[in-house]
């Protein structure tokens, strides 16, 4: 075999591993959105505007408390940024 063969027979072994391995890294990769707080948000009305009627607010809601280690109170200042889990349509 040819050495210019040979290099390309590597070349393409990398590539497809490489794909295969950033395809596996990215399936149980999630995806957030980062809102800022404003005036008299509370978790309630923030995930309101996200959650449809597939999906029960309280578990986004815990979801959204847990993401950013919010205590039970959930206290929010405004300015203040939060990262939310997408919802899977």
């Amino acid at each position: 075999m040819s050495m210019r063969k040979a290099v390309m027979i590597l070349i393409a072994a990398i590539l497809l591993c490489g794909w295969n391995v950033n395809a596996d890294s990215m399936a149980g990769e999630e995806t957030y959105e980062i809102v800022t707080v404003q005036d008299n948000d509370t978790l309630w009305d923030i995930a309101a505007k996200k959650v449809d009627d597939r999906m029960d607010v309280r578990k986004y809601i815990y979801e959204v408390q847990q993401l950013n280690h919010l205590g039970d109170a959930c206290i929010l200042t405004p300015g203040s940024k939060l990262k939310l889990p997408a919802v899977k349509e």
